[in-house]
């Protein structure tokens, strides 16, 4: 099966294009790299005194993506890659044309650091460029403190989703949020009203603040029960084709589940 390249395995329509700078930045790059014959054994007989010849690697580039590459255009040319999705297209093709030997951790490495020179939200990681998450959220999504096996893979399954960069999975990474909440609603003993009023008890002790937590309880279940995302019943709202919409969604939920296992955590010490 002929591998996939980052826009074949996108399911997003926005294309964002990517600054004249980086992609002369990128040019550069894989000049060099080829000028170091960094490429496999097929393109390396066309290195001579005279320079790298590079048609033969842009001959393969056009027979695996349909589009031609142009290292020599100072500007986004009609048929150049002028849109995120073939320059990150670009990057996984180099990294599968690169000597399979330490080159590609070096082409790996190199590549990253040209990324985050530009700011830009991506990584390369085993010959694919993945989108980069929130470091932060990312790390308490693992290490927040519970004993509950279940809600560490609920919360475990709504980050990796989330995340997702092979393809636009946030709104699965929202339903499994949805279910870590209801989750996190019966952690303590009782039924499930007496355990989210413990909860709200060790989250907040201000009265007035309790009842607003207690209001924020029953939105956040009332919009995952109306919504798409838990039930799929025909009279459900879809929520699915909106990722602004997903977006807070899953936030909501995840801050407060923080809130709520950070608190219970601290009375535990």
């Amino acid at each position: 099966m002929a591998r996939k390249y980052w826009s074949n395995r996108q399911r997003l329509s926005e294309r964002r294009p990517l600054t004249a700078d980086f992609w002369m930045a990128f040019q550069v790059f894989i000049d060099r790299w080829g000028k170091r014959r960094k490429f496999g054994r097929l393109f390396q007989m066309y290195n001579d005194r005279s320079g790298w010849n590079a048609e033969p690697l842009h001959d393969e580039v056009r027979a695996r993506l349909g589009f031609y590459w142009r290292p020599d255009s100072s500007t986004f040319a009609s048929d150049a890659p002028n849109d995120e999705g073939r320059v990150l297209d670009l990057i996984e093709v180099f990294h599968d044309l690169t000597e399979p030997t330490d080159s590609g951790a070096e082409y790996t490495r190199l590549m990253n650091e040209l990324l985050d020179s530009f700011a830009q939200p991506f990584e390369l990681v085993d010959g694919e460029v993945r989108q980069s998450g929130s470091e932060v959220l990312d790390e308490l999504l693992e290490e927040l403190p519970t004993d509950d096996e279940d809600l560490r893979v609920l919360l475990a399954r709504a980050g990796k989703d989330f995340f997702y960069a092979k393809e636009d999975r946030r709104f699965q990474g929202l339903e499994a949020i949805t279910q870590a909440f209801e989750r996190v609603k019966t952690l303590l003993p009782g039924d499930k009203k007496q355990s989210v009023g413990e909860l709200i008890a060790a989250t907040v002790t201000d009265p007035g603040l309790q009842a607003e937590f207690e209001t924020l309880f029953r939105t956040l279940t009332t919009i995952h029960n109306t919504a798409a995302i838990r039930h799929k019943e025909t009279d459900r709202i879809p929520v699915d084709d909106d990722p602004l919409l997903v977006e807070f969604l899953f936030y909501g939920y995840y801050n407060l589940i923080r809130l709520l296992l950070l608190r219970l955590d601290k009375q535990r010490q």
